[in-house]
């Protein structure tokens, strides 16, 4: 008797800390993790930290954009990121290592805690891996308003494709509000179309992924 009882026990934990994990598939704590290189010259060129808003932050990541905003109202500067990993994989015969086509970009808050320290929340499932070939730009973050920011991408050569991420600050948690199409070809203002998406129910950051907005993408023909 007393054996099954443990053994429901833990099933009911291992069923709770699953259903946990499920509800929060796009949101991690503190978890700023590196890969290993068998190439010696790109482990070489990551290797080490940097101090960086109030966090150690490897070197392994290279910071692309961030902004500033009190996330918890507690009157403290917080910092919305983006960061992107190193690839380790050499690109020519002088084994220049690649940061450029990889994986596994990040978008971190970083909590600000006493101006010293801070605590990292991780959205691993926010940022785009694609790159414009035009100009070999990532997504860049700017501040909208109080409490309003967006995330905003540009790509294509020729005609272009734009989106913005429009995100709030409500009671200290980040949700989604709104996802912005644009497309245009330069010196054709037939070809000009725009279309917004507005969430009836703001949704909050971490239930959100790129899935989503390649989705509305697609309906509404932006190809």
């Amino acid at each position: 008797m007393k054996t099954s009882i443990i053994i429901i026990l833990l099933f009911c934990l291992i069923s709770s800390c699953n259903h946990k994990k499920n509800k929060l598939t796009n949101q991690s704590l503190d978890t700023l993790i590196t890969v290993k290189s068998e190439n010696i010259n790109c482990l070489k060129g990551t290797k080490g930290f940097v101090k960086k808003f109030g966090m150690v932050i490897p070197r392994y990541f290279e910071l692309i954009d961030y902004i500033s905003i009190d996330i918890n109202d507690d009157g403290k500067q917080d910092t919305i990121a983006v960061l992107s990993p190193s690839s380790f994989i050499p690109i020519n015969v002088r084994e220049v290592c690649d940061t450029i086509n990889v994986e596994n970009r990040l978008l971190v808050n970083f909590t600000n805690i006493n101006n010293i320290k801070s605590k990292a929340t991780i959205f691993p499932d926010i940022i785009s891996n694609d790159i414009s070939a035009a100009w070999g730009g990532y997504e860049t973050l700017k501040n909208i308003k109080k409490n309003v920011f967006a995330l905003q991408g540009d790509t294509g050569q020729g005609c272009k494709f734009k989106y913005n991420i429009y995100m709030s600050i409500i009671k200290k948690n980040i949700y989604v509000d709104s996802l912005n199409f644009i497309s245009y070809c330069p010196g054709n203002d037939l070809s000009y179309r725009t279309k917004t998406y507005n969430f009836k129910k703001k949704l909050e950051i971490k239930y959100f992924n790129r899935k989503k907005l390649d989705s509305l993408k697609s309906i509404y023909g932006f190809n």
